[in-house]
């Protein structure tokens, strides 16, 4: 279908023009009131237009999740985010087994997140929170349970998970069925689209490419997308023959190899030059990786 976009102002630019549009394609670009006419025509009026935006960090999966788990990102100490979490288990907005909550950031709280601080809102029902930039989790000590958490893992009696031990868990609450999933994700593209997104690369730490062959076989096309690859799935990519950049089927193509060398600044495992002020067991932070691993 071909569409008229007219007397648009391009950003940063002076005089307003118009967009011939072919099938999704711009074909044309002229100065406004010149362009033939078209099956659709949308009068801009002397609005503003832009390329697209791209995200190019997301995990799409998990955000569609999180779109429908407690919401923490307004907390700025572990006890609001205790209180929180008790608001809306009382609202009834946390209906699943295990009460999951998103978002939070420790990195300057005044005081720690604890095990024995979320068994004050239920000592027998799990609770998981994880992180806004979901390098560690904070467990209650029934998810601790829950989840079989060794001591192993490094919850040093907190209740707090870093890195892959942390991962591990947010992996084991994507328990939704596909069906399920591909609808809540089609649901948060749309919003993003609706913002001006129109495309994402998309860093679901699971093997992405089957997902995605099958959302786009079911019709997704609201953004373009480039899915990544993980190490532990590297080998499965290259028996298949994927190259980063390859098209894959619909808007979606084969996106990065992603390798996760060190840690986030906010669960302080960020691999730093100087230690950390309260100058926990790993002062520096953590790498994920040695250095004799990688390659440039």
């Amino acid at each position: 279908m071909t569409r008229a976009i007219r007397n648009a102002r391009p950003l940063g630019g002076h005089d307003p023009i118009d967009l011939l549009i072919d099938d999704g394609v711009i074909v044309g670009i002229t100065p406004a009131g010149t362009a033939p006419a078209a099956l659709d025509d949308i009068d801009l009026e002397g609005r503003f237009i832009m390329p697209g935006l791209w995200d190019e960090h997301v995990h799409l999966t998990q955000w569609a999740q999180h779109r429908r788990r407690i919401d923490l990102s307004s907390a700025e100490s572990a006890a609001e985010a205790v209180a929180i979490v008790r608001s809306a288990i009382a609202r009834g907005e946390a209906r699943d087994s295990v009460v999951v909550g998103v978002g939070f950031r420790d990195g300057l709280w005044p005081d720690a997140p604890a095990a024995a601080l979320l068994d004050t809102v239920a000592s027998d029902r799990p609770i998981v929170l994880v992180s806004a930039d979901v390098h560690c989790v904070w467990l209650n000590s029934a998810a601790l349970v829950h989840f079989a958490v060794e001591p192993s893992a490094g919850a040093d009696g907190d209740g707090v998970l870093r890195e892959d031990a942390a991962f591990a868990i947010t992996a084991r609450l994507d328990s939704a069925p596909d069906a399920e999933l591909d609808t809540w994700v089609a649901e948060a593209a749309a919003e993003a689209a609706a913002r001006g997104v129109v495309g994402v690369v998309d860093l679901e730490m699971r093997w992405n490419r089957d997902d995605w062959l099958r959302r786009v076989a079911s019709g997704f096309d609201a953004l373009r997308v480039e899915f990544g690859v993980y190490p532990q799935h590297l080998d499965r990519a290259i028996a298949l023959g994927m190259r980063s950049g390859q098209h894959l089927a619909g808007t979606v193509t084969v996106g990065p190899l992603k390798v996760i060398t060190d840690g986030s600044l906010n669960t302080r495992t960020a691999y730093c030059c100087d230690p950390y002020p309260d100058a926990p067991a790993e002062a520096y932070g953590r790498l994920n990786v040695p250095p004799c691993d990688l390659h440039p």
